[in-house]
């Protein structure tokens, strides 16, 4: 009994399907199509988890700003009992202008800063219980009453807005991968039906000699899938290859490694497998239905 060749290697065939330049062709765009929709997806999962964790983190917080000239030893020491007795406080850290200074020193110039009289404030970080808006208010009241010199600021306008700017480009991510997978469909479609024209004699004389039209789709499957499959994963590690190459470059340090751990790493593997699969399924599908039209449609 022979032995079934495999799906990635050549297999001879009733049509005369191999065509070098039209498959390296279609290998390229299968192959860029996949490399483009790889780092889309992982660019959603980025931001699907920047977003989740923004809104974890950033919810519950809160922070007062005092300017340091007017934080008298008085005025902390009513700020302090005032937050030990509300309920809706969790905890609080006092962060003095020298520490704030220390912060903000990788951005700045922070000897300029130490010779100039820019005034840096003095920053309480609260953790909420709660980010229930009448208990923030009420809480935003109460401490302007203490002074008039606090500055109280809730997170939750400007993360509202980050997280609908986060969203939005996910599903901006997902109508780009739609997109792209139509333009697959249409074009390999027009392929695929090309080549059932160009072989017309063929199929007319295999189908004088008693072949059906699943067979002659089992041919052009099996031609067009093998085609797919070298292009999937040459896709999958070009794509491995540019993440890599983008994280060395953006991270030499590994500094901030959470930043982009969702998009230049292997933590999503089934971004790996899914897409690839999901393209080689629209290809099955296209290849399938358009040459079972294409040959029905000859005259």
């Amino acid at each position: 009994m022979s032995k079934k060749p495999s799906l990635l290697t050549a297999r001879q065939s009733s049509l005369p399907l191999r065509n070098p330049q039209a498959d390296r062709s279609l290998m390229a765009m299968i192959l860029l199509m996949t490399f483009v929709i790889l780092m889309i997806g992982a660019s959603s999962v980025y931001f699907g988890r920047l977003a989740g964790g923004w809104e974890t983190k950033l919810s519950e917080i809160a922070t007062i700003e005092i300017q340091d000239s007017k934080f008298t030893t008085k005025l902390q020491k009513d700020i302090e009992s005032f937050l030990d007795s509300q309920g809706i406080v969790n905890s609080y850290e006092i962060i003095p202008p020298e520490e704030v200074m220390d912060a903000v020193s990788p951005w700045l110039d922070i000897k300029g800063l130490r010779d100039t009289d820019m005034p840096l404030p003095v920053i309480i970080n609260l953790s909420l219980e709660s980010t229930n808006k009448l208990d923030v208010d009420k809480l935003a009241f109460s401490l302007k009453a203490i002074s008039e010199y606090i500055n109280f600021q809730n997170h939750q306008n400007w993360l509202s807005d980050a997280l609908k700017w986060a969203n939005l480009i996910r599903l901006l991510s997902i109508a780009i991968a739609c997109a792209l997978l139509a333009v697959l469909v249409l074009a390999l479609s027009l392929l695929v039906r090309d080549r059932v024209v160009l072989n017309k004699d063929v199929i007319d004389l295999l189908h004088v000699m008693g072949a059906t039209d699943h067979y002659i789709l089992k041919e052009f499957l099996w031609h067009l899938l093998a085609v797919t499959l070298k292009a999937l994963v040459l896709g999958v590690v070009f794509y491995l290859l540019v993440s890599g190459l983008l994280y060395s470059f953006l991270m030499p340090d590994h500094d901030g490694t959470e930043l982009f751990s969702s998009m230049f790493t292997l933590s999503d593997p089934y971004i790996l497998l899914g897409i690839p699969l999901l393209v080689f399924i629209f290809v099955a599908v296209t290849v399938w239905r358009t040459v079972i039209k294409a040959v029905r449609a000859l005259p």
